[in-house]
Order: C-alpha cells, then sequence, then structure tokens
C-alpha cells in the first residue's frame, strides 16, 4: 500500500474535519443546486490502494464526489461522526458513486452546499431519516499523572500558531481550487515549518507504528484528531491551556477503522504486524494523557429508507 500518500489525506481530511459543526435537525426545505449529476463509479476506479473516496464540498455551490458511499454522503451532508448515523440499506456502504453538483450562486457558503446536499439526498436517493437521542461513546481525555507532569513527548510550545479552525479552513480553500490532489501539495506545507501537523508513517515501514507529529497546536487540536481515530466524540477535561508540540506513534490498526467507515475494506493481513503500542497505550506512554470510556445521551441520525438513484 502506498501508505504515506493514504496517511496524509486521512489526517489532512481529519484536520478540516476539525472545525466543523456537530450534528444539525433536519429543518426546513432546504435550497437546490442548479444542476447535479450521480453515476455509479467505476470498480476499476475503486482500488483503495490509489485512491480514496472523496466528497469535497466547497466555496461557490460546488461539490464532487468520487467512489464515495451513501453513508459518506450523508455523514457529509448532516456534518456527522460516524458513530451518529444508524440504519441504512443494505448497500450504504457498498453502493459506490460520482457526484457533480453546482449551484445557481457562485457566493453559496459551505453551510448552503451542506443543505443543497441534504435536497439532493431526498431528491435523488429518496432518503427518508430523522433525529433521535440515544445513548452514545464518550472519551473523556484526562492527564494521567495525578502530579500533572506529562510524558515525553509532549511539551509547551513557543510557536504562535492559527486555531484548528484557521487550519481547517486552509484545508478547505486548497480542495477548492485544487481539487484532490491539492492535498498532496498542502502535506508537504505541513510537514514543514514553525506551525507544522504531520502524518508520521516511520518511512513508509507500518510495522513501526503511524502517528503524528504536532507543533504549536491547542489541545483541541488533539482532541479533534482523536475523534477522528476514536470514532467518538471526546471531552476534553486535561485542563491544558496554551499550545503544545508533540508526536504520537501507535498501531497503524487505526487505519483500518477510519477507511472502513469510507466503505472501504482492506483484507485481513494487508497490513504488516505491528509492534508499535496501541492508541490509548500511546497517548498514556507518550504524552501523558490518559482517554476514559463512558456513554451518555446524544443526537443520532436514523436512516429509515433509501433507494438507489436512477442514472442520468
Amino acid at each position: 500500500m502506498r501508505m504515506p500518500t493514504i496517511a496524509a489525506r486521512l489526517f489532512l481530511v481529519s484536520v478540516a474535519a476539525i472545525g466543523a459543526t456537530q450534528v444539525q435537525g433536519q429543518g426546513s426545505a432546504a435550497p437546490a443546486f442548479e444542476v447535479a449529476s450521480i453515476k455509479p463509479s467505476n470498480p476499476d476506479a475503486s482500488n483503495p490502494l490509489s485512491a480514496l473516496p472523496m466528497i469535497l464540498p466547497a466555496p461557490g455551490g460546488r461539490l464532487t464526489g468520487t467512489n464515495v458511499a451513501l453513508r459518506q454522503l450523508v455523514l457529509t451532508a448532516y456534518e456527522l461522526q460516524d458513530f451518529q448515523l444508524v440504519g441504512g440499506p443494505s448497500w450504504v456502504t457498498s453502493r459506490k458513486f460520482d457526484i457533480n453538483a453546482k449551484a445557481a450562486s457562485p457566493d453559496a457558503t459551505m453551510k448552503e452546499t451542506s443543505a443543497m446536499l441534504k435536497t439532493l439526498l431526498a431528491d435523488r436517493f429518496q432518503l427518508k431519516a430523522h433525529m433521535e437521542t440515544r445513548d452514545v461513546p464518550v472519551g473523556v481525555l484526562v492527564v494521567a499523572r495525578g502530579d500533572g507532569k506529562l510524558g515525553p513527548k509532549m511539551k509547551v510550545s513557543t510557536a504562535n500558531c492559527p486555531s484548528a479552525e484557521e487550519q481547517s479552513k486552509k484545508v478547505q480553500e486548497a480542495l477548492s481550487k485544487g481539487g484532490p490532489a491539492a492535498l498532496q501539495s498542502l502535506a508537504g506545507e505541513f510537514l514543514q515549518g514553525e506551525c507544522s501537523i504531520a502524518p508520521v508513517t516511520s518511512g513508509g515501514n507500518l510495522a513501526a507504528g503511524m502517528g503524528m507529529r504536532m507543533t504549536g497546536q491547542p489541545i483541541s487540536t488533539l482532541v479533534g484528531l482523536l475523534t477522528q481515530f476514536t470514532g467518538k466524540t471526546i471531552q476534553d477535561k486535561t485542563g491544558l491551556t496554551g499550545r503544545y508540540d508533540f508526536e504520537l506513534t501507535f498501531d497503524p490498526e487505526v487505519l483500518l477503522r477510519l477507511v472502513s467507515q469510507m466503505g472501504i475494506n482492506i483484507p485481513a493481513g494487508a497490513l504488516p504486524p505491528s509492534n508499535a503500542p496501541s492508541l490509548l497505550t500511546s497517548l498514556n506512554e507518550q504524552l501523558g494523557l490518559k482517554l476514559e470510556n463512558e456513554k451518555a445521551p446524544g443526537q443520532v441520525l436514523v436512516i429509515d429508507s433509501a433507494e438507489l438513484p436512477m442514472p442520468d
């Protein structure tokens, strides 16, 4: 597998998601795209070894999707985490689609584009869904040691860096201008400089683990990435303020969960055995932090029904 490339794209998609708003209701009638095309993806183009599914709402009312499943479209439209979506037809992750849509106004905002995607799902997929409250998994991030001492891979930073929301906006803007190819050039930028956020793949050797290296970042950036990695809401109860430099290396099994929620099933044994510790162990040993698992009432979107779209 071309792991450095895939890992870079996953990390940047995660960064783009950190500043996103959480669960939204379905509300009143939403605006619609002026033109929209939905076609079944080419099976020959869906090889996870060369490309990940991509759905890219972009400024200007544009939206493109390649090799995306209905589940991923719904997660994008409603700005949900994976655990916040329940139900769906048997093909909700197995059938893949290519989407190209454009709003009438070039001034359409990202929020309006998301609203248009909801309308598109209702019109073309006959999506019917409702929000309800259920007990959902929650992770509570705390400092592991009673004396408050952090781990050897985490220290207070002197860098003056942009916020997570500003970083997210930068990723979205790059994607809107350059599409998926922009991820590679942006990954190179994040790998350097005073305010870097970069995947760590030990030179492509997954047996040594994968992870992330961040400079000048608030604890909220780590919380956002842990939400992506664990598939659950992470509550920050560390009491840590300011910015930090840290490096976290862990078992690449986390990668399997990230791509599986995109509808990609990597065969068992495709990843080499790793001697890296688990994500939870790495948090404790390397950063001096601990994740405690809890459950709490939360909003989820339940898919009641959906149909395959008619071809264009």
